[in-house]
């Protein structure tokens, strides 16, 4: 499809995307296939770790898992990765590029865990999803690579390098709104429903100031990282400790978004926006293989 043009959301001159009423059809048909790839290989397996979790070593059960994580992620990315010839504008990297990026990463791990203890009922449902506690070396590795290391690269190439570049088109706001949905949809909890979305929103926003997916990744894999540790100290008796490093996280996301504010308030960069196609929000979510996504999606919510 012929959209061209480059792409900084904070400011600059607007550019009219070059796309008719089929061409966005199909770009909203490719965004559905995709999630719906995505969908068919994460309930495959979900149902061979159910199938196998009493059966088989933690260990046999854990491979599984990255292999069915790794599939459901690098095909669809792979398959549907965007035709839209969007060039992000990268700003130059100076002191001020690297606080201000600092400032974000705190603020969106308080966020994070604001949201995370919000819509959280106890301490154990914030661990449910990551029993790491009196696992062995082995264990404990595999589960470090399918809980951190493999999500942060593969969801941002996914959601953000993908779902997110090809919703653009849309407008910033649709295309935000909807891969933020569905990255917290493709959690599978209601209970991280809201911090998950949150996340997507956060990461998508990153995404477009930074130009880069390797800020997306750096952020993502620190709080992974920050997330798995603490439930780690929790289900290792040191729930306290845990509890604490939370509300840590709360009150340095508190301060570096007061920072942001009086630092970076009115900050612009000059570059080209996007003009997005004439099309709303929901009409991208009653698109045919979207709206099928979608309804997937929410049935495997537990």
């Amino acid at each position: 499809m012929e959209y061209k043009g480059y792409y900084a959301p904070l400011g600059g001159k607007r550019l009219q995307a070059s796309v008719g009423n089929k061409e966005i059809r199909d770009e909203a048909q490719a965004v559905g296939k995709a999630l719906c790839l995505f969908l068919l290989i994460s309930l495959i397996g979900l149902v061979l770790r159910s199938a196998f979790a009493d059966l088989w070593p933690f260990w046999a059960v854990e491979i599984i898992s990255i292999a069915s994580f790794l599939l459901a992620l690098g095909l669809p990315s792979l398959l549907f990765r965007s035709q839209a010839n969007t060039v992000f504008i990268r700003p130059k990297w100076d002191r001020q590029r690297v606080l201000q990026l600092l400032l974000h990463l705190l603020l969106f791990l308080g966020g994070y865990a604001f949201l995370t203890l919000v819509s959280s009922r106890s301490q154990e449902t914030i661990d449910a999803g990551n029993t790491v506690g009196a696992l062995g070396v082995g264990a404990l590795l595999l589960s470090i690579l399918r809980q951190v290391l493999l999500p942060a690269f593969l969801e941002e190439w996914f959601f953000r390098g993908t779902i997110l570049k090809r919703l653009l088109p849309f407008g910033e706001q649709t295309a935000l709104l909807i891969s933020g949905l569905f990255f917290g949809l493709a959690h599978w909890r209601l209970d991280r429903l809201l911090p998950t979305f949150y996340a997507g929103v956060f990461l998508g926003i990153l995404f477009m100031e930074y130009g880069s997916l390797r800020v997306c990744q750096g952020v993502h894999l620190v709080n992974n990282a920050v997330a798995f540790l603490l439930a780690y100290l929790a289900q290792s008796g040191h729930t306290s400790v845990a509890m604490g490093g939370w509300y840590v996280l709360i009150g340095l996301g508190l301060l570096s978004g007061i920072l942001l504010l009086v630092r970076y308030s009115g900050h612009r960069l000059e570059g080209y926006v996007l003009e997005p196609a004439n099309v709303r929000f929901w009409q991208v979510l009653i698109s045919p293989a979207v709206l099928v996504a979608l309804i997937g999606f929410l049935l495997l919510l537990r």
